[in-house]
C-alpha cells in the first residue's frame, strides 16, 4: 500500500486564509498583488511536494518491477461533478465533490503518466491496463463474482468458499490473472521503444550530406586556388548550425 501525501485540514484552512486575504484587498494594487503572490508560492509548494513523492514512488516501481498491471479507470467520468441542472438537480452533492477532490488529489493520471515513459524508457518492462469490471467483486481464490462479497470498502468475503483479503489485494490479485491471460490492453511492450531511454550524442552535422556541406562562397575554382595559397575559405555565418540539446548530455528518455 502506497499513499500520497494528501493536503492536511491544516493546510487547507491556510489556504481558505490566503483566498481570503486576497478577496479583501483593493483589486490592481500593491498589496493586492503581494498577497497573490503568497498564495502562488504556496500552493507550488503543496503541488511540488506531491509530484517529488509520485516522482520517487514511480521511479522506485519502474525498477523493482518488469510487469505493471493498471485498472482502466475513466477518470473524468468518475470525477463529474454531481450538481445537476436547474430541472433536475442532484443527490448527495456534497460527498460527491468530496470523493471527486480525494480521486484528484491522488493524481491517478499523472501516476499512469509518468510509470509510462519511465517504463518505456528502461525498456524489458511492461504496463498493462485491464478492465475493472467486477474485479473487485470477484473472488481471487475460488473465482466467485457477486456484490455481497465485498461488505465494506476494505473488507473482502466470498460468500462461496470463505476466502476472506483485503479487497485492494483482491482486486489487484484478479487484475494481474487477467493480464496474464492477455485481457487488457498492453502499454508498454517488453521492449520499449527503441533508444528512447538511452542517452545519445549526436553530432550537429550528423543528418547533413557531407557533399552537399557548404565551404564558403565562390565558385569551386576560386575555393580550390584560397587552399593552394594557404588560405582556408570561411563558410557565412548564416550557415552555422546550432548544437542539438542532447550534447549536453540531456536524456530526452527521462
Amino acid at each position: 500500500m502506497y499513499h500520497l501525501p494528501v493536503i492536511t485540514d491544516k493546510e487547507w484552512e491556510k489556504l481558505a486564509n490566503l483566498q481570503r486575504v486576497v478577496s479583501r484587498r483593493q483589486k490592481r494594487s500593491r498589496n493586492r498583488e503581494k498577497a497573490l503572490n503568497r498564495l502562488r508560492r504556496y500552493r507550488q509548494q503543496l503541488t511540488r511536494r506531491k509530484h517529488n513523492a509520485l516522482h520517487q514512488l514511480t521511479t522506485e516501481l519502474a525498477d523493482r518491477y518488469s510487469v505493471i498491471v493498471l485498472e482502466d479507470l475513466r477518470i473524468r467520468n468518475m470525477t463529474k461533478s454531481a450538481k445537476g441542472t436547474l430541472e433536475a438537480p442532484g443527490s448527495n452533492v456534497a460527498q460527491k465533490s468530496g470523493l471527486n477532490r480525494a480521486i484528484l488529489d491522488q493524481c491517478w493520471y499523472e501516476f499512469e503518466r509518468q510509470l509510462t515513459y519511465k517504463l518505456d524508457a528502461r525498456g524489458h518492462r511492461e504496463l498493462w491496463k485491464v478492465p475493472a469490471k467486477n474485479t473487485s467483486r470477484q473472488c481471487s481464490a475460488c473465482g466467485h463474482t457477486a456484490a455481497e462479497n465485498r461488505e465494506s470498502q476494505a473488507v473482502f468475503a466470498c460468500q462461496a468458499c470463505g476466502h476472506e483479503q483485503h479487497a485492494d489485494t483482491n482486486a489487484a490479485r484478479n487484475l494481474i490473472a487477467l493480464a496474464a491471460t492477455g485481457q487488457g490492453v498492453l502499454i508498454v511492450p517488453s521492449g520499449g521503444t527503441p533508444g528512447r531511454g538511452a542517452l545519445t550524442r549526436r553530432n550537429a552535422c550528423e543528418d547533413r550530406d557531407p557533399l552537399k556541406t557548404p565551404e564558403g562562397p565562390g565558385s569551386p575554382q576560386e575555393r580550390e586556388g584560397a587552399r593552394s595559397n594557404g588560405h582556408s575559405p570561411r563558410a557565412p555565418q548564416a550557415n552555422a548550425m546550432p548544437l542539438p540539446l542532447a550534447v549536453a548530455g540531456r536524456n530526452p528518455g527521462l
